[in-house]
């Protein structure tokens, strides 16, 4: 269906994760076709069978604000071909962002519970280890 009539009715929010011990990751994307402003998306990842204590977390972004050489080059003129001191600038935007929004994290009976904001056509990707 999302092939066939595109993500126009309502936005595509998902995750993906992957597990390796006492490592987790998630990658969580707020993705919609139209390509226009709007509401961020309030995302609460529910994860069954953790270890006790809090993880610590690292969450990485890419969005319109964070990560994103391609708003560098909209905002430099998008230059055809940039000059050294552009692309060195692009280079810059494009670094990978540590998020510093809030992230409520919640732990308890083998469950972890963590709540964030995440940005329209943004991707967010969380790192969780446990002691």
């Amino acid at each position: 269906d999302l092939l066939k009539t595109g993500v126009r009715d309502r936005p595509d929010i998902s995750a993906f994760a992957a597990r390796d011990g006492k490592r987790l990751t998630v990658l969580v994307w707020y993705y919609h076709d139209d390509d226009v402003p709007g509401d961020e998306a309030a995302v609460t990842l529910k994860i069954q069978g953790t270890p006790g204590g809090k993880p610590a977390i690292t969450r990485t972004l890419i969005d319109q604000q964070h990560s994103n050489s391609f708003t560098a080059w909209q905002a430099l003129g998008s230059p055809q071909s940039p000059s050294a001191n552009q692309t060195y600038l692009m280079e810059l935007a494009s670094q990978l962002a540590i998020a510093t929004d809030p992230t409520q994290v919640e732990c308890g009976n083998g469950i972890t519970e963590i709540a964030f904001k995440l940005a329209r056509q943004g991707v967010t990707f969380v790192e969780m280890e446990w002691p």
